[in-house]
């Protein structure tokens, strides 16, 4: 019972159709109060609502039933780094990667992490990594161009922003970066 009810609301979870899943995760929660998945996949929907406290809530008790899940440490370290908490947002990625080392994903937050804490150049090896194990990768392509940025390296930045924008062009910040740097470079033109 539990399972099927599982896959209906990772179905409309896939749909985005966030609300009637969250219903289905409580429901099993109500059911089993320490269902890891029903737990995780709660906490995924606070985070994608905004909600992070709620998902660092729901995150905890799954971690308390499996704790060598690494995605569920993944998971604890966006909810922190959402609240700005830097520091543990840190320790649960380097748990995350303890668990699972090549984790893009993990990777990438971890870059966000350390950019955040001003720490632009460990940031970039996170970034580089990242694109490393995970070459078309929009988000960390922009990421690496923000840390390049800020170390100076105003050309290779660009690249990384053009990189971004070829992978998604849809993205508004990748797009917003490529045309500030483009500007900074005296390319008024292109910017526009």
């Amino acid at each position: 019972m539990v399972q099927q009810v599982l896959e209906r609301a990772l179905a409309l979870h896939r749909e985005h159709r966030l609300r009637e899943a969250a219903r289905l995760y409580e429901e099993i929660l109500n059911q089993e109060p320490n269902h890891p998945d029903a737990l995780h996949l709660l906490a995924v929907i606070s985070l994608q609502t905004r909600e992070p406290a709620r998902a660092l809530a729901l995150i905890d008790r799954a971690i308390v039933v499996r704790p060598q899940t690494a995605v569920f440490h993944a998971i604890r370290a966006d909810a922190y780094r959402i609240l700005g908490r830097w520091g543990d947002a840190e320790r649960s990625c380097q748990q995350a990667l303890r668990l699972r080392p090549n984790s893009p994903e993990v990777l990438n937050t971890l870059g966000v992490v350390r950019f955040a804490q001003g720490q632009a150049s460990a940031a970039c090896e996170c970034f580089r990594e990242s694109l490393r194990l995970r070459p078309a990768n929009a988000e960390a392509e922009n990421n690496l161009g923000n840390a390049l940025l800020a170390l100076g390296q105003r050309l290779e930045a660009l690249e990384h922003f053009r990189a971004a924008v070829r992978i998604n062009p849809a993205s508004a910040e990748a797009q917003t970066n490529l045309g500030q740097s483009l500007l900074e470079c005296d390319d008024p033109f292109a910017a526009l």
